[in-house]
């Protein structure tokens, strides 16, 4: 990332997991203290902000679900 960026769960519209990866960053990261709720035919998407005139590179997007 070459500006702060933010990644925003959302489930249906809304979320709460976000995860902030900063300027020069690199590595596998993730928020260890928020938990999203879904039920079945919930629609579930990422927001990503990138920072004013960033550049943000990312290979993959992945959750856990227990039931």
């Amino acid at each position: 990332a070459t500006a702060n960026s933010t990644f925003k769960s959302r489930v249906n519209g809304s979320g709460n997991q976000t995860v902030t990866i900063g300027a020069g960053a690199t590595g596998i990261f993730s928020d260890n203290s928020n938990t999203d709720s879904v039920s079945v035919d919930d629609k579930i998407d990422v927001q990503v902000n990138i920072g004013s005139g960033g550049v943000l590179q990312y290979h993959s997007i992945s959750g856990k679900g227990t039931a």
